[in-house]
């Protein structure tokens, strides 16, 4: 069943631009009360398993035909680096990277589908990083944490840089987090570039902090507390999870504590990865960009 298009009553609203080129109404109103967050989420417990097979179909009912986020099917493409995941009726590539010349010709591709060059808005990414854990016994055993993975999005390309195996900074990706038509977007992004800075000597030019951009639209200090799945549930119309998907994206956290350091990435960590990394420019990034860019354009009669 098709998701019925926002009702154009919805005000105040303003323009959700995605990569294919669709708009959909973003209503935002600061009169509505906040949810507190992660109250409403069940229970974290063990995320579905992969199978061993080429595809996995999973179905999902909606809760309304307007607010459900439907996982279609999960297909892994037989002997290669490359996943492909059906969200919200998309089909999203995802690409693990773990040499240079790899992420060289992904860089590429993903900037082929950004908008032309004559166009002023902006190209919004969204980003996060993965940790591996480590100990360290100088002084006694002791445990630290390192960036291992580095996930970019734009549209329904999604990108697992493994940054642990490559034995230097990547000059490709330095240029391409400074370039200044980009913006990077994400929950708590400020602490993930500065692991990147110290670590990897890699800087990234526009960020975008998505809860504190939540705080300052909606007026309200306690959106710099909601995790992602909270922000894109209150603030996207059309990201609403049935109880089905809900219970299984919220397992994702699960995941985001296993062994990222490892060379092959289980299909959870891929899907996990994608899925957290899709929703950032897809369910509020872009609408905020965009909110943005409108109040700073000089006002033309």
């Amino acid at each position: 069943m098709k998701a019925r298009p926002l009702s154009a009553t919805h005000t105040p609203s303003l323009a959700l631009v995605d990569s294919d080129a669709q708009t959909r109404d973003l209503t935002i109103s600061p009169e509505s009360p906040p949810r507190t967050p992660s109250s409403r989420r069940r229970p974290l417990h063990q995320p579905h398993r992969l199978a061993k097979v080429d595809t996995i179909t999973v179905l999902s009912q909606p809760r309304t035909h307007a607010h459900a986020l439907h996982i279609l099917h999960t297909h892994r493409e037989t002997m290669s680096n490359t996943y492909k995941f059906t969200i919200d009726k998309r089909e999203v590539t995802t690409t693990v990277i773990a040499t240079e010349p790899e992420l060289d010709q992904s860089l590429k591709d993903m900037l082929s589908t950004f908008t032309p060059k004559f166009s002023t808005a902006k190209r919004v990414v969204g980003l996060g990083i993965e940790k591996r854990f480590e100990t360290i016994h100088n002084r006694g055993p002791k445990v630290c944490d390192r960036v291992a993975i580095l996930k970019l999005c734009h549209g329904t390309t999604c990108l697992i840089i493994q940054l642990h195996l490559m034995s230097s900074p990547p000059f490709s990706l330095s240029g391409f987090l400074q370039r200044p038509e980009l913006s990077f977007v994400g929950v708590g992004i400020k602490h993930s570039l500065e692991a990147l800075v110290t670590e990897y000597g890699i800087k990234c030019g526009n960020a975008v902090d998505l809860a504190q951009l939540a705080a300052t639209v909606k007026k309200n200090d306690i959106f710099k507390a909601f995790g992602l799945f909270d922000l894109a549930y209150d603030f996207c119309e059309y990201c609403r999870f049935d109880d089905h998907v809900e219970k299984m994206v919220s397992n994702f956290h699960d995941v985001a504590l296993s062994n990222w350091g490892v060379t092959a990435l289980s299909g959870k960590q891929i899907e996990a990865a994608t899925w957290t990394c899709f929703l950032s420019p897809l369910g509020i990034g872009n609408s905020f960009v965009e909110h943005i860019s409108k109040r700073a354009q000089p006002h033309r009669d």
